[in-house]
């Protein structure tokens, strides 16, 4: 349990970078595509297809007996390829849904949930004239606020960000924002209280050496970014966070096509200690084939990902080994996808090392009529 909880909080982590969002951090909010962190993205290929509903039920198989409950869950879409509605399922009854309510295209008015039918809460969103979010309220299943975040912009730069609980009036605390004119280099961001106490403060000033300050203050992060090329074209990206704690670096090198090679972190109290690393590698064609994690202090496998695809690109079949310490293999699953054209149909599991252990996925779908 220990070894998967390791590997699920690497991916994590990796995504965290990959999306130059990390948690407890502020980068750069001049890239204004992170307001659609909020809104379900479009789906193109659903959109082209003309597809406004997917059904995906699992099962788990031993020896061709099911041992579980199916599982399904459903996503709806409108024609322009926006989700509307997700599901989840037991058996055919309906036990979870969030619906989405749009302004306009690509901008996200309302998201509500149920539970078995009932409301249990919902969260609603605006924007100024150039789509940036602009606040968010959550109520609860009394109808009562939750929580809500308001946001203030000065030229291209979040500026200051409001957070108050239970009612609109009174904010709990706020954060405010310093750039490097408007280029939007973050410089410092200080959280304080409704009565102005500091709470914690996020320094970004490099010292001359372009390396990390030391953190002077126990609530205080000082961070430092760089962003450079190296002499084969690819780029290297580097995040070095330090606090009273300890400190946590992450570089990522990508290729000239922008696709992940190596992910590295570092944590430790001087950022220089090897924690996780992942390398990925591709076809000739430019498709992911294999990636492989590694451990944490022995730097020896720990798990890896194979992938086959078929001649128009998807996903055919898929290996995936998980080791431990001693690099004795522990879990082994084959999978294999089905398509029916550009839609994948079904997808089985294998398990190689305890055979007629089997979990098959079945998807269908409905197009809008002609």
């Amino acid at each position: 349990m220990k070894q998967t909880l390791t590997i699920f909080t690497l991916f994590l982590s990796l995504l965290a970078f990959r999306t130059a969002e990390a948690q407890g951090s502020y980068l750069n909010y001049r890239d204004e595509s992170y307001i659609y962190y909020y809104a379900p993205r479009k789906d193109t290929t659903m959109a082209a297809l003309g597809v406004v509903f997917v059904k995906e039920c699992n099962n788990y198989y031993v020896n061709g007996k099911s041992r579980s409950r199916e599982r399904c869950t459903s996503l709806s879409y409108d024609t322009l390829g926006q989700k509307v509605k997700e599901a989840r399922y037991k058996g055919e009854r309906e036990v979870w849904s969030a619906t989405y309510e749009y302004y306009e295209p690509g901008l996200l008015k309302s998201t509500v949930y149920r539970n078995n039918g009932t409301f249990v809460g919902s969260r609603h969103y605006r924007f100024d004239s150039v789509q940036r979010i602009t606040e968010i309220l959550s109520i609860n299943k009394k109808g009562k606020v939750d929580y809500m975040n308001r946001y203030v912009y000065e030229g291209k730069n979040l500026t200051e960000k409001y957070f108050y609980t239970k009612d609109t009036v009174r904010y709990k605390y706020y954060t405010q924002n310093w750039y490097e004119g408007d280029s939007g280099a973050m410089l410092r961001a200080v959280r304080k209280d409704v009565k102005g106490k500091v709470l914690y403060v996020w320094d970004y000033g490099c010292n001359t050496h372009g390396e990390i300050k030391k953190a002077e203050l126990k609530k205080e992060s000082r961070i430092c970014t760089s962003d450079t090329r190296l002499p084969n074209g690819h780029r290297l990206q580097q995040f070095d966070e330090i606090t009273k704690e300890g400190a946590l670096r992450y570089i990522s090198e990508t290729d000239s096509a922008d696709r992940m090679v190596q992910w590295t972190k570092y944590s430790g109290k001087a950022g220089d200690k090897l924690a996780q690393q992942i390398n990925f590698s591709y076809s000739d064609q430019g498709r992911e084939t294999l990636t492989q994690v590694y451990d944490i202090k022995t730097g020896k496998l720990l798990a890896q990902y194979e992938y086959r695809y078929n001649n128009d690109n998807q996903i055919l079949s898929s290996l995936s080994k998980r080791y431990n310490k001693k690099q004795k293999l522990t879990s082994s699953w084959e999978t294999q996808n089905t398509y029916d054209g550009r839609l994948l149909s079904r997808t089985a599991g294998t398990s190689l090392l305890k055979p007629g252990r089997e979990s098959i996925t079945v998807y269908s779908y409905t197009r809008v009529k002609p």
